[in-house]
């Protein structure tokens, strides 16, 4: 996972940060934690037969005031963004799986790449906080 971290421009033991207490790896930028990953050796690993999984990395984020969350076994990734939504299910923005990459997968990860995170996308932002407003019909 070092080097599909290091290749979306995280630097290998300065950005990508292993074991610090009860969290998997994390990455960083300066003295901030961007995202949380909860690594799981299930090669079966989903998100729906994973509820704890996703719901431990969600208390680690939380604890580190980290926006993003991924859930992943090296193959498999489903990542998060905290600020999209009320829920965990609303806060899913893509799973992919390494192995079988579909082109809409690239997009999701170069969102997740170094650049893209240090530089929010504001009308995603006010996009997030109008659905929080919304009135169910």
């Amino acid at each position: 996972m070092e080097d599909f971290f290091h290749a979306l421009g995280y630097e290998k033991h300065h950005d990508i940060r292993y074991r610090q207490g009860r969290i998997d790896i994390s990455l960083w930028d300066k003295n901030r934690v961007l995202v949380i990953v909860e690594v799981k050796k299930d090669w079966n690993l989903s998100l729906y037969n994973s509820p704890d999984a996703v719901q431990q990395a969600y208390n680690y984020a939380l604890d580190q005031g980290a926006r993003w969350v991924i859930l992943t076994n090296g193959d498999y990734y489903a990542i998060f963004d905290r600020l999209k939504g009320l829920s965990l299910s609303s806060n899913l923005i893509g799973e992919f799986r390494l192995t079988i990459l579909g082109e809409s997968d690239v997009d999701l990860i170069k969102r997740m790449s170094r650049d893209s995170l240090l530089k929010p996308n504001i009308e995603e932002l006010f996009q997030y906080l109008s659905e929080c407003f919304k009135k169910e019909d």
